[in-house]
C-alpha cells in the first residue's frame, strides 16, 4: 500500500543551481517558503538519507523524501452557512462561490468565510495550511463562480501543482467599462504589485524576458511575473462591454488589473477604478442596471482540471449570478 504521507520528488538538471527550498517551494507550490525551511530544519525531507540545508544548492539529479507531518486540528470554528455544492467525491470538492464570500480567513475575517462553510459541511476537512484546509486556489471576496477544493492530502498536491503548472482551464466572465477596438486579443505583461498603492498591483510593465520558475527565483528581488490573458469581446453597448476571459497565468488580481491598465476597469471595482465612469456613461438602461451593482462584475464561470486519482478531465460551469445576468440581458436587448 502507497503511504499517502510520504511524497518522492525528483529534480532534473532544469533545476540545477536552485537553492533547496527554492526548488521545494516550486515542487509543492501550496507551501510557503517559510513552511519549507521548518520542515528541512525539522528532518521531515531528507535526500539520500542526509538531513538537507535550505541554503543547499541543487545538483540536479537528487531524490528527495518529504514526510507529511501530522495534520493539526484546525482551531477554526465550523459554521453553517449557504454552500453551492457543484460536486463532491471523497477526493475534491467544487462550488459555486457567491460574490461577497472571503474565502478562507485572514486579518480581519475571522469567521464566515469559504473555510468556516467547508469546515460545517465537511467535518474532518484539514488539508493543506491550517488556516486554509482545502483551499487549492481561491478567488476575491466580489468574484463570484467556480472553485475546487481538496479533501485528501495527495488530491490538494495534485491540484495545487495542475494550478502551478498552468493545466486548468479558467474561463471568466467581466462587465467592464469602454468599448475595444478588437474582438479578440491578448495582453502578455509583467506583473507586480504597485509601488505606492499596495491594495493593486500593476500590469504596465514588459513582459519578462525568460518567464521560468528558474529565472523568477534567480531574480526574486524584481518579483516581475509574467501576466497572460485572451480576451474575447462578447457584448458592447452604451459605454459597457461583456468580456470573455481566459487566465493563462493565475496571477493575483491579473484580469482586474490588465483591464483597468487598459483604460477598461471593471465595473464597481473600487480598487482600480470602475466607479467614476459610471456616471459618466450616457443615460441608459446599461447604465441604471450597472449602477445597482453592490460589487465589482467579475464571475468565473468555467474550470476545468484532471482528478487527482481518475486523471479524467472534470468541466464544470457556474451560470451567472442574477446581478450580471441582469446586466448581460440589458446589455443584448440594447444591442437589437
Amino acid at each position: 500500500m502507497v503511504n499517502q504521507n510520504i511524497i518522492h520528488i525528483q529534480a532534473d538538471s532544469t533545476s540545477q543551481g536552485l537553492r533547496v527550498d527554492a526548488f521545494l517551494t516550486k515542487a509543492l507550490p501550496d507551501w510557503s517558503r517559510s513552511r519549507i525551511q521548518n520542515l528541512l530544519l525539522e528532518g521531515h525531507i531528507v535526500c539520500e538519507q542526509k538531513s538537507m540545508q535550505a541554503s543547499d544548492k541543487i545538483k540536479g539529479t537528487e531524490t528527495f523524501i518529504v514526510t507529511l507531518p501530522e495534520v493539526k486540528p484546525s482551531h477554526l470554528r465550523a459554521q453553517e452557512m449557504p454552500l453551492s455544492v457543484l460536486y463532491e467525491d471523497e477526493h475534491i470538492i467544487v462550488i459555486n462561490k457567491p460574490a461577497g464570500l472571503v474565502v478562507h480567513p485572514g486579518a480581519g475575517n475571522a469567521e464566515n468565510t469559504l473555510v468556516n462553510a467547508l469546515l460545517y459541511r465537511f467535518p474532518g476537512l484539514n488539508v493543506g495550511e491550517i488556516e486554509r484546509p482545502g483551499i487549492v486556489h481561491r478567488l476575491d471576496k466580489e468574484t463570484s463562480g467556480v472553485m475546487v477544493c481538496a479533501r485528501q492530502t495527495q488530491a490538494h498536491l495534485f491540484l495545487s501543482n495542475s494550478f502551478q503548472s498552468r493545466e486548468v482551464k479558467k474561463i471568466y466572465r467581466a462587465f467592464c467599462l469602454g468599448s475595444f477596438k478588437s474582438a479578440q486579443f491578448d495582453l502578455r505583461t509583467g506583473h507586480k504589485r504597485h509601488a505606492t498603492d499596495r491594495k493593486r498591483f500593476t500590469t504596465k510593465l514588459t513582459e519578462p524576458l525568460d518567464t521560468s520558475e528558474i529565472s523568477f527565483f534567480k531574480k526574486i528581488g524584481t518579483k516581475i511575473r509574467l501576466a497572460h490573458s485572451r480576451f474575447e469581446v462578447l457584448l458592447s453597448r452604451d459605454g459597457i462591454s461583456e468580456v470573455k476571459v481566459e487566465l493563462l497565468t493565475g496571477r493575483t488580481h491579473q484580469i482586474r488589473a490588465h483591464l483597468a491598465d487598459t483604460g477598461h476597469p471593471i465595473l464597481k471595482d473600487t480598487i482600480y477604478g470602475g466607479i467614476k465612469g459610471i456616471e459618466r456613461l450616457p443615460l441608459s438602461n446599461v447604465k441604471e442596471v450597472a449602477k445597482k451593482l453592490t460589487r465589482h462584475a467579475l464571475h468565473a464561470e468555467y474550470l476545468s482540471f484532471q482528478h487527482p486519482t481518475t486523471l479524467e478531465i472534470m468541466e464544470f460551469e457556474a451560470p451567472l449570478p442574477d446581478d450580471l445576468l441582469l446586466l448581460h440581458n440589458a446589455l443584448r436587448l440594447e444591442a437589437q
